[in-house]
């Protein structure tokens, strides 16, 4: 007993009894309260992002897309094989500081849209490095443009369990954007809506990486869409063209 009692006294000579100053305990406190704070801020931020993916997903995509990859993807010309190593090339070379658009313009039935799905399929397992060197995981949504616009005009709907500010927010804040189908939202009468709609998400996307497939060319995008609306769509954006024959009905031809 009294040799445990020694090697007790012992231990206390030995060890310094550590005394922090209010100063340091306000700074560790506050430190602790800015870890709380970042931790509930990414779990509402993932809560807010998987809840909006569930509007996304069931809607705005195709599902004869959803298998879409760059191996699935097979040219039939050189001008596909061109355009798939440009989007090949694009998806290598993101860089989430650096923020650069494509634009892949041409006929329907020519792959714009599973080339679009394949890069952002192929940047789904890429980290990225904020600015600030907090490194995650990049987020991102296609979507198909018309349907975008139903989707906003449910949510005038009383019932409705989302608000405009909320989808066109989360539009706004991915990292890669993919903007399906840009043009087939504008109908022959009461075009309004829909232009200030593409105009507040495009001016949403300024240094922010975005994909926009469309059939129709820059000048009836620049009719469209108005000066102001066009030049914000191509700024930073790489033109890549598919001018070949729509392959869905070469198909249905050659079946005949």
């Amino acid at each position: 007993m009294q040799e445990a009692n020694n090697l007790f006294s012992n231990y206390q000579k030995q060890t310094k009894m550590i005394s922090l100053s209010d100063e340091e305990k306000e700074r560790i406190k506050k430190q602790i309260e800015e870890e709380d704070r970042q931790i509930a801020k990414r779990a509402v931020e993932g809560h807010e992002r998987n809840r909006m993916r569930k509007v996304f997903s069931d809607s705005l995509i195709n599902p004869l897309l959803e298998k879409a990859t760059f191996d699935t993807y097979i040219p039939k010309n050189e001008g596909a094989e061109r355009a798939k190593q440009l989007c090949q090339r694009y998806a290598q070379n993101f860089d989430i500081n650096n923020p650069v658009n494509l634009i892949l313009v041409g006929n329907y039935g020519t792959g714009k849209s599973h080339l679009a799905v394949s890069a952002m399929k192929r940047l789904s397992i890429k980290n990225v490095t904020m600015p600030n060197g907090e490194i995650r995981n990049m987020s991102m949504l296609f979507i198909f443009i018309p349907k975008l616009m139903t989707i906003i005009k449910d949510t005038y709907n009383s019932t409705s369990d989302n608000t405009e500010a909320r989808i066109l927010n989360e539009i706004a804040k991915v990292d890669l954007l993919v903007m399906d189908d840009l043009g087939a939202e504008i109908k022959a009468n009461n075009n309004d809506f829909a232009i200030s709609k593409i105009s507040e998400v495009v001016d949403s996307r300024q240094g922010k990486h975005t994909i926009y497939t469309t059939n129709y060319s820059e000048n009836d995008l620049l009719n469209m869409y108005g000066e102001r609306v066009f030049s914000r769509i191509m700024q930073d954006t790489h033109k890549i063209s598919f001018e070949w024959e729509n392959y869905r009905l070469r198909n249905m031809r050659g079946a005949n």
